[in-house]
């Protein structure tokens, strides 16, 4: 949960730090969403807790602690790469460019 809460108050800073909403960048739609969502990740651990909690006690004798800390990590790992990918992409780069000649009506 603490990746995941750090991930989106680091999205919103680089937002901050790009100069959002004011600046006339191109904005990574992903990054838009995640900022503004970005607290509905927050249902990924619980929903892996239950389910590796649920394996380990009713599984079928499979799953074992090492399966539950080794997609843990793997969980904990993916989050923060996708988290800091889009941080320091919050823009493509490119500035938005408004129409120079309008069209008749």
């Amino acid at each position: 949960m603490l990746a995941v809460i750090s991930g989106v108050f680091i999205i919103r800073v680089a937002f901050l730090g790009c100069g959002y909403p004011d600046s006339n960048q191109d904005w990574n739609a992903i990054a838009l969403v995640l900022r503004s969502y970005g607290s509905i990740l927050l249902l990924v651990p619980v929903v892996w807790a239950t389910a590796v909690t649920y394996l380990e006690q009713y599984g079928t004798g499979r799953w074992s602690k090492r399966w539950t800390v080794c997609t843990g990590i793997l969980l904990l790992a993916t989050l923060v790469i996708v988290f800091m990918w889009i941080a320091f992409r919050a823009y493509d780069g490119r500035m938005r460019v408004d129409p120079v000649q309008t069209i008749p009506q």
